[in-house]
């Protein structure tokens, strides 16, 4: 069998347990792969690919919507934060795995839980403390995040997280207005998109120095 059609019968929705069973043995981890990422793949299969030595192969696991969240539990404990990211990058996290990455201290990790539609708002208010801008920048754009700490990320020094604020439709409009006065002409231009900035903001903005806002 040629590799080529390996790889198209591990990815194949109609390929027989037992032949993804014999591909997930396979010495190419591309062909490991495609049976990681396959939903058809069985339970079983998965969670011995879950400990696949190439972390690609586990990261198609963690990708996998069909993967049982006891193994994504275990995944979650990796080493790699690759791995880890991409099980809280999966939108079938159950709540349980999704609270043992909430712990985790590799900002990588971290960021993408924050911009996860399924964190705690109480959560992301900590996460809105993060010394990592990028993380800071994923709460900013997540809709659950509470008034008050998108309050909070307006402030914050880097412009990128307060246009965010400013862009998010859950920021409360005391804030739009404060942010309407931002020095950085993007974050005035987002306040200016916000569909919940009010008209007295926007007749505001009209009169911005800046004529792209």
């Amino acid at each position: 069998m040629t590799r080529d059609i390996k790889i198209e019968q591990a990815w194949s929705e109609f390929t027989s347990p037992e032949t993804l069973l014999r591909l997930a043995l396979d010495e190419d981890y591309s062909v490991r792969y495609g049976v990681a990422r396959n939903e058809a793949t069985p339970p079983a299969v998965l969670s011995q690919l879950a400990k696949d030595a190439d972390w690609n192969v586990q990261l198609g696991v963690a990708e996998n919507p069909s993967t049982p969240p006891t193994i994504l539990a275990e995944l979650a404990l990796s080493e790699s934060w690759r791995v880890k990211s991409r099980v809280a990058d999966n939108s079938y996290i159950p709540p349980n795995v999704l609270q043992i990455l909430l712990i985790d201290k590799d900002s990588n990790v971290c960021k993408v839980v924050a911009k996860n539609p399924t964190t705690p708002p109480a959560a992301l208010a900590k996460f809105a403390n993060d010394e990592s801008e990028y993380v800071r920048l994923a709460v900013a754009k997540n809709p659950n995040t509470p008034p008050e700490a998108l309050a909070q990320l307006a402030n914050d020094e880097d412009n990128e997280v307060r246009e965010a604020v400013a862009e998010n439709p859950s920021t409360p409009p005391e804030t739009l207005a404060k942010l309407a006065n931002d020095k950085d002409e993007d974050v005035r231009y987002a306040v200016a998109g916000n569909p919940h900035t009010s008209t007295d903001i926007l007749v505001y903005l009209a009169t911005d120095k800046d004529v792209g806002v």
